[in-house]
């Protein structure tokens, strides 16, 4: 599994020493508050905004299994390629448009 940590642009220096970096996401239907390093209600009429750098930092399930939910504060959503929600099904029946 992976640790997932917001990072702020000016912070990253140097590539981490495990796991990577992952830049040009954007959110929908949310906002980004950066001060609270945290997703919040979205601003009228704004669809989409960029999210900040996310440290995918590799962790063994069972670490990860054993934090409380309430400290995790895990947020699972699907990532795609396009804003489209949707994809060419593979013969495997995996999308095309669908990441992570």
């Amino acid at each position: 599994g992976f640790q997932m940590v917001a990072q702020p642009a000016s912070a990253l220096t140097q590539a981490p020493a495990e796991g990577a970096y992952v830049r040009g996401l954007y959110l929908e239907g949310c906002g980004w508050d950066a001060r609270g390093g945290v997703v919040c209600e979205s601003s009228p009429k704004v669809l989409y905004v960029e999210a900040p750098v996310i440290w995918l930092r590799p962790a063994p399930l069972a670490q990860l299994a054993a934090q409380p939910p309430t400290s995790a504060h895990v947020y699972e959503c699907p990532v795609y390629r396009t804003p489209d929600r949707r994809g060419v099904l593979a013969t495997t029946g995996h999308s095309t448009n669908f990441l992570m």
